[in-house]
């Protein structure tokens, strides 16, 4: 999830060690695919959703690094990967929050968000631009969504081996993702200004936690629960 344009640096040859790690940090993406194709009839409606999620997010960066290749702008792609993504995220939730969220409340989320970005895209940032205003408010929301799933957890019934539920690993690694990059999304913008090197460490951080997100996302799908 390319959402640091480190193309920006104007060091060649920190810009390519950055290069290889995000290919690198790229192929963990096929790690949860792998295991989701492989125990895909015993996955649970959720697991089925993150593995939609997770193959949708292949594809987006696969797309932003062959227009890169290409010498080609690639902001453009995520105009129309932020939104889809939410909305996947956002029906995942729907499942996940269904004791305490009603799900036409979760589809009305989906659709001020939608008209958000296309309102984002049309007059505020155009499809040349960073969406940067429709990804952090995204952010923002997943991290609202997580916090609403553990408050859902603590109402609940006592759970027994809660680390068997595959659905605390999904939300947990949403929760540490989201979180956490949307501080340095809102560092991004103010480190760029300032500092290369300093936004190396930014970038590398979240390479770091794109590791980690995979990593818990391939629990959540290893993990099974009945039916």
């Amino acid at each position: 999830m390319v959402y640091f344009e480190y193309t920006q640096l104007n060091n060649a040859e920190l810009l390519v060690r950055l290069e290889q790690i995000v290919r690198l940090s790229y192929l963990i993406l096929f790690v949860p695919l792998g295991i989701g194709l492989y125990k895909y009839k015993r996955l649970i409606k959720e697991q089925k959703l993150l593995l939609l999620i997770i193959i949708a997010l292949i594809v987006n960066d696969g797309l932003t690094f062959y227009l890169r290749e290409q010498n080609q702008s690639n902001l453009w792609v995520y105009h129309y990967y932020v939104p889809i993504q939410f909305c996947l995220i956002t029906v995942l939730y729907r499942h996940m929050l269904k004791l305490i969220v009603s799900g036409k409340v979760m589809v009305f989320i989906g659709m001020i968000f939608v008209l958000f970005s296309l309102a984002n895209t049309l007059f505020l940032q155009g499809i040349e631009q960073f969406n940067t205003n429709a990804i952090l408010i995204s952010n923002v929301v997943f991290v609202l969504f997580s916090l609403l799933f553990f408050y859902q957890l603590l109402k609940a019934p006592l759970i027994e081996e809660l680390e068997r539920l595959p659905q605390f690993w999904i939300n947990l690694a949403v929760l540490i993702y989201y979180s956490s990059s949307s501080v340095l999304f809102y560092m991004v913008n103010h480190v760029l200004k300032i500092d290369t090197k300093s936004l190396a460490i930014v970038w590398t951080v979240n390479i770091g936690l794109y590791v980690i997100l995979n990593c818990l996302y391939s629990v959540g799908l290893w993990k099974v629960q009945k039916q």
